[in-house]
């Protein structure tokens, strides 16, 4: 947690490139993250 708090504060200054990356990032992490997610709720349960 304490990683990726920096990481994102470094490419701010530099948002040209890294925003349109970091937004795709971000629309594809969520994607993954939700089938992800929903398969270890069950496993978990």
């Amino acid at each position: 947690m304490r990683g990726p708090k920096p990481s994102r504060a470094t490419p701010q200054p530099a948002a040209p490139a890294a925003d349109s990356a970091e937004k795709t990032t971000t629309d594809a992490t969520p994607a993954e993250a939700a089938p992800e997610t929903a398969a270890e709720s069950p496993a978990d349960t």
